[in-house]
């Protein structure tokens, strides 16, 4: 009977092994860039070309409101890294290019681009006249208006970052809900897609 209790003792315990082991096999990636980036260590003294938002800043817990009217809860990502464009109303040409690059930049990424989403916030209330034609051209990116939420909580945080130049920046969230990374208008699109492939080259999500 002992020998039966002690067998199952043991079975227990290799239990519990394997399951702290795949937790660490699917944190560890994740722990791995957050702490490269907030301490600004890379491998072979790779330098990234987006500021690092140091200490990192977590995203607010506000949802936003899509063109569509409904909510959208951008912490929701289920572990995916966020590209996040903020841009002064109207989208205009200038607006319709910065998008187009960053869909260049995810078609980039090839299998990456799984892990990656995208989103724009556009500083005005209501959704611009063509919003259909911009959703037609760009259909996996979420497109989000500034509703009260966003001025109560989510400008101020940015603004904290950023200063008062927060539109037409670009922010990088990592896949824990922090703002870890910002690139400043007209950043080339290339240096914005290699710091991404190395994020996701940490993280294994290439």
């Amino acid at each position: 009977m002992t020998g039966g209790v002690a067998a199952g003792d043991r079975e227990r315990r290799i239990g519990l092994i394997q399951l702290v082991a795949l937790i660490l096999l699917f944190a560890a990636p994740i722990v791995a860039s957050w702490v490269m980036y907030l301490t600004g260590w890379t491998p072979s003294g790779r330098s990234n070309h987006g500021t690092l938002v140091s200490p990192v800043v977590p995203l607010p817990k506000v949802p936003l409101t899509d063109w569509n009217g409904e909510s959208v809860d951008l912490a929701d990502r289920q572990g995916n890294w966020l590209m996040l464009l903020v841009m002064q109303p109207p989208c205009d040409e200038d607006c319709r290019d910065r998008l187009g690059a960053m869909a260049r930049v995810h078609r980039a990424l090839a299998r990456g681009r799984l892990h990656v989403d995208r989103a724009m916030v556009l500083l005005d209330p209501h959704p611009p006249a063509d919003a259909d034609d911009i959703r037609a051209r760009w259909p996996d990116m979420r497109f989000l208006r500034a509703d009260e939420g966003w001025w109560t909580q989510w400008d101020p945080v940015l603004r904290g970052i950023s200063g008062d130049g927060i539109a037409g920046r670009l922010y990088i969230v990592d896949p824990l809900g922090n703002l870890m990374m910002q690139y400043a208008p007209g950043q080339p699109a290339m240096e914005i897609l290699e710091d991404l492939r190395h994020l996701l080259k940490v993280t294994q999500y290439h």
